[in-house]
């Protein structure tokens, strides 16, 4: 969850909340304000921005990237015309200026089922260093269960969902460390916050699409004495992972959440 201002903004949700509306963000939105974020604090020459959002080759010209950032303007600023997050560097590009997030945990719904895989998560979080990595497919719950485990943890979160790359970066937002240095330097810097006593638990979240990043990014912490906690729909396959498979929910667990969620959704619709 990323604040800005009176601003909630959801990038896994894809949604902006701010004077009592609810506005929406198309996926390239996202990607470009994530992107962004991750660099915060550094102009982010356009064509880098046409290259890693839009996948365009160097030296493309269109005003896409214009009418993107001018749309988002309109949906996360509140007052575009003199913006305070997503600046303008005339002739060079633009600038994310704000709080190192998304980093905050996922907003937390009533939580069902699981309560083997939870005791088992706790007892492995509380010692380290280690990494363990939440496996299953997509919707069934890795997400949900890394959040409960959070509220009884201090931990930082990072969620990978829309970004393309720069896991480095990300991970040290997480941990409200300096933008702007090289990726060696920020996982240098990552590794010795990790390394300290009482560090917080790392919690990656949505990893699956940037396996070998994640991979080479984590190893070092490891080595530094990190805990470390993955949800992904694979395995990053580096030496002392953990695996905790997720299957779906039990039956009885299943039929609470639906009927939990729909009168939740009952709720919202009556006011």
């Amino acid at each position: 969850m990323l604040r800005l201002g009176d601003r909630e903004v959801d990038l896994g949700r894809l949604t902006v909340r701010g004077d009592g509306v609810e506005r929406r963000l198309t996926p390239t939105e996202a990607r470009a304000l994530a992107y962004l974020w991750s660099q915060r604090g550094r102009t982010v020459p356009r064509d880098e921005l046409l290259r890693e959002v839009w996948g365009y080759s160097a030296g493309v010209v269109t005003r896409t990237l214009d009418a993107t950032l001018s749309r988002l303007r309109a949906k996360v600023e509140e007052r575009p015309a003199d913006p305070r997050h997503l600046l303008t560097v005339r002739g060079v590009g633009y600038r994310f200026e704000g709080p190192a997030a998304p980093t905050t945990t996922p907003r937390r719904t009533r939580f069902f089922g699981r309560a083997e895989e939870l005791e088992a998560l706790g007892s492995l979080a509380s010692t380290g260093p280690h990494l363990l990595t939440l496996v299953g497919p997509g919707g069934v719950g890795k997400t949900r269960l890394a959040t409960e485990l959070a509220a009884g943890l201090g931990n930082a979160w990072c969620d990978l969902q829309h970004l393309d790359r720069g896991v480095a970066g990300a991970l040290a937002a997480s941990l409200r460390l300096p933008a702007g240095g090289s990726p060696e330097r920020s996982l240098q810097e990552v590794a010795a916050l990790l390394g300290r006593p009482g560090a917080p638990l790392l919690i990656v979240d949505n990893a699956e699409h940037l396996l070998d990043e994640v991979a080479a990014c984590i190893e070092p912490l490891l080595q530094r004495g990190g805990r470390v906690l993955v949800t992904s729909r694979a395995p990053l396959r580096i030496e002392g992972e953990r695996l905790l498979r997720l299957g779906p929910l039990p039956e009885d667990a299943a039929v609470e959440l639906l009927i939990d969620r729909a009168r939740a959704l009952r709720s919202i619709r009556r006011n």
